[in-house]
């Protein structure tokens, strides 16, 4: 026996179920990001505002390849985890941002069960 096309009704628990996934999903980011984000304040208290601007530049790669090549030579613990959290902080935001246009993306195609 052929299994029957989907209905709206027998959608709408899916549907439910994709987006309470998704939205659950967006939470435990929104927790990761508030706690590097803390974790990134604190590093950055402990920096002079040079040191701070020098890091900048090479995390954003306006450096020349010997600048970067001194600098990243000199970076001590904390000033490698802050690049550290910046970049995962970078990832987590795309990731957020990708999970809630998917989530849009699914409600509109679906349109609201609720």
């Amino acid at each position: 026996m052929a299994a029957e096309p989907p209905t709206k009704e027998s959608m709408t628990g899916f549907d439910l179920e994709a987006i309470e996934h998704l939205s659950e999903a967006v939470r435990v980011l929104d927790e990761d990001i508030r706690q590097l984000e803390d974790r990134r304040s604190g590093l950055m208290d402990r920096l002079c505002e040079d040191r701070l601007e020098e890091l900048v530049e090479l995390f954003e790669q306006r450096l020349d390849r010997e600048a970067e090549a001194e600098l990243r030579s000199a970076l001590g613990y904390g000033e490698r985890k802050l690049l550290w959290i910046w970049a995962r902080l970078a990832r987590l935001k795309e990731l957020r941002r990708e999970i809630v246009y998917e989530t849009m993306r699914h409600v509109n195609r679906n349109g609201s069960n609720g």
